[in-house]
């Protein structure tokens, strides 16, 4: 589920060059290596641990917090959530705003991100998707809140809390549903908010293999029944991270089972044959679970 806010520019809030550096990852498609290369958005290469990304605006400013029915935010004492109530309703994890710039040269494919617009002539940068107002009416975010737990049930609304059974067997519609009734600007995951964490994580991590370089999550095939939400609390790092076995629960930076323990949706995607229907990268267009016309761009083959 996110929620969004009113749009504040990020250079006028103040995150400068010196204090948000943008990282990126270059990507070998000929080789059949997950490994990534860092980059800044020169293209020349970087080196970076875990406290580099802890001490950045977009990945640090990724923390746990509680939304009132307002949608007003409670912060614990650190990226973890240590002090909050897990499982009081609306537990959830506020991801900053951020732009994000892509390239392509022969067999090399180039991504970068950061909470800046990038000052390379080398390449573009765009507000992310993501960050685009819940009403679809073209507004921009200065960040989103998406559930730090996999849904469960609260009187017909989704929620997101710790010590509870995930909500399962519920069509794509009826689980949008259930989230549009919490209030305004409330949904579920969607489309262009998976693919900013998928880049996310390959960045920081500089790998296209999730299972190996933090947790395999639970995935064995004899898994038969899920975990009741916050089974991973105590995997928890600091800085949100933690892992386990392929029994076990898996956490990226607050969010609970990003994959592995149930099947789950997200809008804003359809595959029609040949072609796919994606939702649009300007914060316009009607979402829905079968995207209608003038509401998605179509796309095919490799889709960037």
């Amino acid at each position: 589920m996110a929620w969004r806010d009113r749009w504040v520019d990020p250079w006028e809030a103040g995150l400068y060059l010196e204090s948000s550096p943008v990282y990126g990852i270059l990507w070998n498609r000929a080789s059949s290596s997950p490994s990534l290369q860092r980059i800044d958005e020169n293209g020349d290469n970087l080196t970076l641990s875990q406290s580099n990304f802890d001490a950045h605006p977009l990945w640090g400013g990724m923390r746990r917090c509680t939304l009132d029915a307002s949608g007003n935010p409670t912060y614990g004492d650190n990226a973890r959530g240590d002090g909050l109530t897990l499982t009081s309703d609306y537990c959830m994890v506020e991801i900053p705003g951020c732009y994000a710039g892509s390239y392509r040269e022969g067999d090399y494919q180039g991504l970068l991100f950061g909470t800046r617009a990038f000052t390379s002539p080398h390449v573009t940068s765009v507000w992310h998707p993501a960050f685009y107002r819940r009403d679809r009416t073209g507004v921009k975010s200065p960040k989103l809140y998406l559930g730090a737990y996999e849904a469960s049930d609260n009187g017909g609304k989704l929620t997101s809390k710790s010590g509870v059974a995930p909500l399962t067997s519920r069509t794509l519609a009826q689980f949008e549903t259930a989230a549009n009734a919490v209030g305004t600007n409330w949904g579920i995951e969607s489309f262009w908010t998976r693919t900013l964490l998928q880049s996310l994580f390959y960045i920081e991590y500089a790998s296209l293999n999730s299972q190996s370089a933090l947790a395999p999550g639970r995935t064995n095939a004899s898994n038969t029944a899920a975990l009741d939400t916050g089974a991973g609390n105590a995997l928890m790092g600091t800085n949100g991270t933690g892992g386990g076995t392929n029994t076990q629960a898996v956490c990226y930076r607050g969010i609970e089972n990003p994959w592995g323990n149930i099947w789950k949706f997200i809008i804003g995607f359809n595959s029609i044959d040949t072609a796919y229907n994606v939702m649009k990268r300007d914060g316009t267009g009607a979402l829905a679970a079968i995207l209608t016309a003038g509401n998605y761009e179509q796309t095919s083959g490799v889709t960037p």
